[in-house]
């Protein structure tokens, strides 16, 4: 589950909740909710290095890139665009 902050930003929380039935036989929820951004973000960290550990192998770029966008895709970002830049020094452009 992810809460906004005070700053917009959003923080992941762990909610833990079990039902207990009154003696009336209404049911309630009773749990805690606790900050878990830091291990989310270890869990992400690892999780992204495993992925990428396969990037050295490719044989050719286009794989390099293809592997690499994989790995982030959708965790952390919506898309990954990759744009070749030509060195313009000697032509001027």
């Amino acid at each position: 589950m992810r809460l906004k902050d005070e700053h917009g930003r959003y923080r992941h929380i762990k909610v833990v909740a079990t039902p207990v039935r009154g003696r009336d036989g209404e049911v309630e929820w009773v749990g805690t909710a606790a900050d878990a951004e830091d291990h989310w973000r270890e869990r992400m960290r690892e999780k992204l290095l495993a992925r990428m550990a396969a990037v050295p192998t490719a044989r050719k770029l286009p794989e390099a890139f293809s592997t690499a966008a994989a790995a982030v895709v959708p965790d952390l970002a919506d898309a990954v665009a990759v744009f070749r830049v030509q060195d313009t020094s000697e032509t001027g452009f």
